[in-house]
C-alpha cells in the first residue's frame, strides 16, 4: 500500500519560527558510525527522546563532546560573516547543507569547518538546521536555553533556496 498527502512544512505544522534542540545524552560511540549503514535506530531513538523532552530535534554529539548534527539535519553556525560547518568524522554531508554553504560563500561569507562545542551555539548570531525536506531553519533554543540572536534577513534569504 502506498499513501500520500500534501506536504506541510515542519515549521508551519508546529506553528513556530524555529526548532528547539535538546542534547541527546547518548553520544554516538558505535563503530558502525564509520560506515553508512541502513541502521537508523540510533537517530530514531534520539528523535523520540527529543520529543519526550520538549524539543523538536536531538543534538547529536561526537565522542569528544563536540557537535555533529541532529537526528534529522545538518547544523551550521553563523557568526558575523563566518559560517562554521561543525567537523565530524561520521556526519553524512547534506544536499541542502551544500546549497546553503554555496549561498553563503556567494554572498561574501567565509565558510569553514572546525569542531564546535555545544556552548558555542549560544555565542552565534544564527544557528541553522538544514535538510532537503525543510530547507534551512533556525534553531531557537538548546536544552531549554534560548538562542536569541537569529538573523531574520539570513533566514528569509535562505528560504528562497528551499
Amino acid at each position: 500500500m502506498v499513501t500520500a498527502r500534501p506536504y506541510t512544512h515542519r515549521l508551519a505544522a508546529i506553528e513556530t519560527d524555529g526548532l528547539m534542540l535538546a542534547t541527546y545524552p547518548h553520544g554516538r560511540l558505535t563503530p558502525l558510525a564509520d560506515h553508512k549503514t541502513l541502521n537508523y535506530l540510533y537517530y530514531y531513538r534520539a528523535g523520540i527522546w527529543a520529543l519526550e523532552n520538549d524539543a523538536h530535534e536531538a543534538l547529536i554529539l561526537n565522542a569528544d563532546g563536540s557537535v555533529s548534527e541532529t537526528n534529522t539535519a545538518n547544523l551550521l553556525v553563523v557568526t558575523g560573516k563566518t559560517v562554521i560547518n561543525p567537523s565530524s568524522p561520521h556526519v553524512l554531508p547534506g544536499v541542502m547543507q551544500a546549497a546553503v554553504m554555496t549561498w553563503f560563500s556567494e554572498n561574501g561569507y567565509l565558510v569553514t569547518a572546525r569542531p564546535v562545542m555545544p556552548d558555542e551555539l549560544f555565542e552565534a548570531d544564527t544557528v541553522l538546521l538544514t535538510n532537503a525536506l525543510v530547507g534551512a531553519v533556525p534553531v531557537i533554543s538548546l536544552d531549554g536555553r534560548m538562542i536569541l540572536k537569529n538573523d531574520n534577513d539570513i533566514v528569509k534569504n535562505l528560504t528562497k533556496i528551499s
